[in-house]
Formats: structure tokens, C-alpha cells, sequence
């Protein structure tokens, strides 16, 4: 067994509930909602999954177990964050702690015990070649799913409409209070209601723009390029809309 294969093969199983937990965050992240309380979901999902496998013997109702738990606690999280509209950064603290006592707790019963054994893990044919065999073609099932959502997840964000929508908010969306007591599970606003259609005259326009800042905010496209329409004033005589003065 050569030590830095084994080193690279661990370093992949290890970091896959990370790369995981971080293709979510960064959606999140993209549509401007900062969630702190990933940790927690984390944990959460972590005492489900052994526990379910634990159980059952298969692995595999353990790994729709912990999903199924992080999502109950990202419920959780848009329950306070956005139905309540509380701050999202205290939530996330909150939540992160409290799923850190919880798992804590829970998991005082399964403390000593393993999960059953697997059956050969990896890429038949593949993982017995020399070295790339034991680092990166001897893993379990999940480590390759996660690859293949991050370049699912970057196809989405950069090739896709609904993802260069997406985009057009950013990380950063404008510094002004948001209509938190609209807000609802299911958007009655999307980002794609923004997009700005330059055969609407120029009153159309700019009663767009003023209604739709700064949610879910209005912009267009140039290209690959997305230009964002913040504020907007008629100019009579000046072209057609969409035109650029100098």
C-alpha cells in the first residue's frame, strides 16, 4: 500500500461531506441567504445516517437518513428565517448550536457501536491499477456523486438561464431593507420577473425598475454579461428604450 495513495484516497473520503455541505452554501450564498447554521444540519444528518445504517445494514438508507434530517433542519432554518423573518446570522448561530447539543445528546446511545461491513468500495477494473487506483478510483459511490453535483451545480450557475438569474443577485444584493413580510416559501416574485424587455416603452420600464428594487431586482442582458438596473429615469427624445446615450 503506497502511503501517499492512501494519504490522497482519505484526504477525498474525508472532505466529501464538506464539498457536500459547501455545493449547498454556495447556491445559498449566490441568492444572497447566509445560513451560519450549516454545522448544525451537519451533525444532525451525521446521527441520522449512522443510526438509519446502523439499523438497517444499508448504507444507502442511511445516506436518504442524514439528507432527509439536513433537510428537516434547513426547514427549520427557513421557518424562523423566513416565515418569522428573524436575522439570519443569529439564527444560523442559533441553529448550529442547537444542533450541536441535540446530536450530542442523541448520539450518547450509539457511542461504541460500528456499522457493518462494506463490500468492495471503488471502480472494478480501476481501482487495482498502480497507485491511481488506490487514490482516486477506490472510493465509495457518494464521494463520485459529490464530484459529479459540483460540475452539475457550476453547469447550472454559468450555462443555464434560471443560473444567470441566480448570479444577477450575487453575493452581494443592494444595502436596502428587504419586504420581509412578503416573503413566503414559495416565491410569488422570482428573479426572472427583473429581466428587463427593451420592447416595453419607457414608462413600462421604469415602473419596473421602481417596483421590483431592491427585490428581486431588475437587470439585463448584454451578451454573456449581466448588467444590473438599479434605478432608472426617463429621458423623452432620446431613442428607443434600451438605447445608450453618451
Amino acid at each position: 500500500m503506497d502511503a501517499t495513495a492512501s494519504l490522497i484516497a482519505t484526504t477525498m473520503g474525508a472532505g466529501t461531506p464538506l464539498l457536500l455541505a459547501a455545493t449547498g452554501i454556495l447556491v445559498s450564498e449566490r441568492s444572497g441567504v447566509v445560513n451560519l447554521g450549516i454545522e448544525g444540519m451537519m451533525l444532525m444528518a451525521a446521527l441520522a445516517g449512522f443510526a438509519v445504517t446502523h439499523a438497517t445494514g444499508q448504507y444507502w438508507l442511511g445516506f436518504g437518513a442524514g439528507a432527509l434530517a439536513g433537510m428537516a433542519m434547513a426547514l427549520l432554518f427557513a421557518a424562523f428565517a423566513i416565515g418569522l423573518a428573524t436575522n439570519q446570522y443569529a439564527t444560523g448561530l442559533a441553529l448550529a448550536l442547537f444542533g450541536a447539543g441535540l446530536s450530542a445528546f442523541l448520539g450518547q446511545s450509539f457511542q461504541g457501536l460500528s456499522l457493518p461491513a462494506r463490500s468492495g468500495d471503488g471502480i472494478p477494473g480501476l481501482r487495482e491499477l498502480p497507485f491511481v487506483g488506490e487514490a482516486f478510483f477506490s472510493q465509495h459511490g457518494v464521494v463520485y456523486l459529490s464530484l459529479a453535483l459540483v460540475a452539475a451545480v457550476a453547469w447550472f450557475l454559468f450555462r443555464t438561464r434560471a443560473g444567470l438569474v441566480l448570479r444577477a443577485l450575487d453575493e452581494n444584493p443592494p444595502a436596502v431593507a428587504q419586504p420581509e413580510a412578503g416573503a413566503t416559501y414559495a416565491a410569488k416574485l422570482t428573479r426572472d420577473d427583473g429581466r428587463i424587455d427593451w420592447t416595453h416603452d419607457a414608462a413600462a420600464l421604469d415602473r419596473q425598475v421602481r417596483a421590483l428594487n431592491p427585490w428581486p431586482g431588475t437587470f439585463a442582458l448584454l451578451g454573456d454579461t449581466v448588467l444590473k438596473v438599479q434605478q432608472a429615469h426617463p429621458e423623452a427624445g432620446q431613442g428607443a428604450p434600451g438605447t445608450v446615450l453618451d
